[in-house]
Protein backbone atom coordinates (compact mmCIF):
# COMPACT_ATOMS: atom_id res chain seq x y z
CA UNK A 1 0.00 0.00 0.00
CA UNK A 2 1.26 3.73 -1.05
CA UNK A 3 1.38 6.29 2.18
CA UNK A 4 -0.76 9.18 1.84
CA UNK A 5 1.78 11.83 2.00
CA UNK A 6 -1.55 14.43 2.87
CA UNK A 7 -1.99 12.60 6.31
CA UNK A 8 1.55 13.09 7.63
CA UNK A 9 1.20 17.00 6.14
CA UNK A 10 -1.77 17.03 8.79
CA UNK A 11 -0.66 15.82 11.67
CA UNK A 12 3.06 18.08 10.93
CA UNK A 13 0.35 21.38 10.67
CA UNK A 14 -2.02 19.75 13.89
CA UNK A 15 1.29 19.75 16.29
CA UNK A 16 2.63 22.84 15.10
CA UNK A 17 -0.69 24.79 15.34
CA UNK A 18 -1.26 23.05 19.02
CA UNK A 19 2.56 24.37 19.86
CA UNK A 20 1.16 27.48 18.75
CA UNK A 21 -2.21 27.36 20.64
CA UNK A 22 -0.15 26.48 23.67
CA UNK A 23 2.43 28.87 23.87
CA UNK A 24 -0.43 31.88 23.58
CA UNK A 25 -2.38 30.61 26.36
CA UNK A 26 0.99 29.86 28.68
CA UNK A 27 2.07 33.46 28.14
CA UNK A 28 -1.68 34.99 28.40
CA UNK A 29 -1.33 32.98 31.74
CA UNK A 30 2.35 33.89 32.45
CA UNK A 31 1.57 37.88 32.60
CA UNK A 32 -1.71 37.80 34.20
CA UNK A 33 -0.03 35.90 36.86
CA UNK A 34 2.92 38.41 37.46
CA UNK A 35 0.90 41.55 36.62
CA UNK A 36 -0.38 43.48 39.84
CA UNK A 37 -3.89 42.03 41.02
CA UNK A 38 -5.25 45.20 41.46
CA UNK A 39 -4.48 48.55 39.84
CA UNK A 40 -2.20 50.63 42.91
CA UNK A 41 -5.01 53.20 44.73
CA UNK A 42 -3.90 56.81 45.10
CA UNK A 43 -2.85 57.05 48.97
CA UNK A 44 -4.60 60.04 50.48
CA UNK A 45 -1.51 60.48 53.05
CA UNK A 46 0.33 61.50 50.00
CA UNK A 47 -0.06 64.52 48.57
CA UNK A 48 1.14 68.24 48.31
CA UNK A 49 1.97 69.65 51.98
CA UNK A 50 0.26 73.29 51.91
CA UNK A 51 2.06 75.98 53.62
CA UNK A 52 -0.89 78.03 54.97
CA UNK A 53 -1.26 76.93 58.35
CA UNK A 54 -4.91 76.20 59.33
CA UNK A 55 -5.97 78.49 61.97
CA UNK A 56 -8.50 76.16 63.53
CA UNK A 57 -6.58 73.24 63.79
CA UNK A 58 -4.16 75.39 65.60
CA UNK A 59 -7.17 76.37 67.49
CA UNK A 60 -8.15 72.70 68.80
CA UNK A 61 -4.16 71.92 69.58
CA UNK A 62 -4.54 74.69 72.50
CA UNK A 63 -7.98 74.00 73.67
CA UNK A 64 -6.48 70.78 73.87
CA UNK A 65 -6.53 69.06 77.73
CA UNK A 66 -3.18 67.19 78.75
CA UNK A 67 -3.87 64.39 81.14
CA UNK A 68 -1.10 62.52 83.03
CA UNK A 69 -0.59 59.09 82.97
CA UNK A 70 -1.02 56.80 86.34
CA UNK A 71 2.25 55.48 85.65
CA UNK A 72 3.95 59.17 85.58
CA UNK A 73 1.74 60.31 88.79
CA UNK A 74 2.86 56.74 90.90
CA UNK A 75 6.77 57.41 90.28
CA UNK A 76 6.70 61.24 90.68
CA UNK A 77 9.21 63.23 91.34
CA UNK A 78 9.27 63.20 94.91
CA UNK A 79 7.59 66.11 95.43
CA UNK A 80 4.57 65.81 97.97
CA UNK A 81 1.59 68.15 97.36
Amino acid sequence: MKKNKLSTYLVVIAVVTFLAIFTLIVQNSYSKMIGPLKQPQVNNLIRPIDPNLEIDTLLQIENRQEYQSAASSATGSGQQP
